[in-house]
């Protein structure tokens, strides 16, 4: 996935000046003859969690937007995917500004003791279980968040459908976009009524 966060860098470089230009506001005749615009601030600090799915993508696409927006961060890699974990710790200190980025190593205990910190803003990849303790921790200090949870992708078979033809449909689908294009999960459920299949 190196070329999606390449590709991100690409992108935020060539739009950055766009996005920090203030846009015009519109105002009330009543304080006429003022004029009002919107200016886009950083937020400040940013805690990022990321996961273990596409660990590096995933990890660097928040940071890239950060960054662009002006913030600080400190970027907690998934211990589930260690390698990844060790690369980006030394190759972010390596090629990144630490004073701008920085990467915290370590598992439910230092993610934990991440969380008991005061952040500008929290964006977490994973699932609903983590999720609610992120923002459980964060309502604590009225934090803002980005939940990004994944989860299940059903799929509901009506009796009447060619059930052949649509589970080769589904799976050939999800293997070539889920998996090649978007970092999401497949379809793993497929509820069928009983009458639509013989043993």
């Amino acid at each position: 996935m190196i070329v999606t966060v390449k590709n991100s860098c690409k992108h935020t470089l060539k739009e950055l000046k766009q996005w920090m230009k203030p846009e015009k506001a519109g105002i009330p005749l009543v304080i006429f003859p003022s004029s009002g615009e919107i200016v886009s601030e950083p937020l400040g600090l940013v805690l990022i969690i990321s996961p273990w799915n596409y660990p590096l993508s995933l990890a660097l696409d928040p940071v890239i937007g950060a960054i662009a927006a002006g913030n600080t961060v400190v970027l907690k890699p998934s211990e589930i995917a260690p390698a990844t974990s060790t690369f980006l710790a030394k190759h972010v200190e390596q090629y990144l500004d630490s004073s701008a980025v920085r990467v915290v190593e370590g598992g439910v205990p230092e993610t934990s003791a991440l969380l008991e910190q005061k952040w500008d803003k929290i964006f977490y990849t994973g699932n609903g279980r983590v999720g609610r303790i992120i923002m459980a921790a964060a309502a604590k200090h009225l934090t803002p968040v980005v939940l990004e949870l994944g989860g299940k992708s059903p799929v509901i078979v009506d009796p009447d459908v060619d059930l052949k033809r649509n589970i080769l449909h589904c799976s050939s689908w999800n293997h070539l976009y889920w998996n090649h294009v978007q970092p999401r999960q497949p379809t793993l459920q497929a509820p069928v009524a009983s009458s639509s299949f013989s043993p």
